[in-house]
């Protein structure tokens, strides 16, 4: 009985035709990001809603109130916030050396949404992000010079994406992720290559347990002249006839 349980493992895990259900272009390599940006990180520390846990203190105390600090030795501003327990309790900002801001952090008067945003030197777009509550609900990653990498939404407690969008970084539009039916998890799926012409499209279920997607239905495979290359039929993720 084990034997016949390991066998089963190895085909499960090696099967081409369930490989073929997850590669048409779920690995998209992106280049030129901004994965490298470091930025004004420090401060994010202080702040509960992007997962920071630190307490700040002036002198021996918690500070409390509106905090502003510069750049040594100058009267430029860095960072200021507005504080209370030695966290940010309602916005903060920095600033780079230039004054230009490196990112804001702001809560909306009714204590429910909050928006971060982080800028690159030149006040280009690096990420924008809406929370409700301490969920994301929104986000926008972008590439160098301000072209929108990722733009996503979230239902509000982040159990499920409504809508996922990438984009080349010429900005022409590589993947379209959108929920059609909510009750059975279906999404509708589509895939372009970089000059705009549609690659694949098809449908993609999600798995609740591992919040992850697979291939589910009929897919169909465009060349670029938008002829059909092949077609296939998916059910959670395994290549049928």
């Amino acid at each position: 009985m084990r034997n016949w349980f390991i066998l089963l493992l190895i085909i499960f895990c090696v099967s081409p035709t369930f490989i073929s259900a997850q590669s048409d272009d779920d690995f998209f390599m992106r280049d030129d990001t901004l994965a490298d940006f470091e930025g004004i990180t420090k401060y994010d520390a202080f702040c509960p809603i992007l997962e920071g846990d630190s307490v700040r203190y002036c002198g021996k105390n918690p500070c409390t109130g509106w905090i502003k600090d510069y750049y040594p030795g100058t009267n430029q501003l860095i960072h200021q916030g507005s504080y209370q327990y030695g966290q940010v309790a309602a916005a903060f900002t920095n600033y780079f050396f230039s004054g230009k801001i490196e990112r804001n952090f702001v809560k909306s008067a009714n204590g429910e949404f909050y928006t971060f945003n982080v800028y690159d030197s030149l006040s280009n777009p690096i990420t924008h992000v809406e929370y409700f509550r301490k969920e994301v609900i929104k986000r926008k990653d972008y590439y160098r010079g301000g072209v929108l990498e990722l733009d996503e939404v979230f239902d509000k407690k982040k159990l499920f994406v409504e809508t996922q969008k990438y984009y080349y970084p010429n900005g022409t539009l590589y993947s379209e992720l959108i929920l059609v039916d909510k009750k059975k998890n279906i999404y509708s799926y589509k895939v372009f290559y970089n000059s705009g012409e549609l690659k694949s499209e098809g449908q993609k279920i999600r798995n609740p347990q591992i919040n992850d997607y697979f291939f589910h239905g009929k897919w169909v495979f465009y060349d670029v002249n938008k002829k059909i290359i092949k077609q296939e039929n998916y059910v959670k993720g395994l290549l049928v006839d």
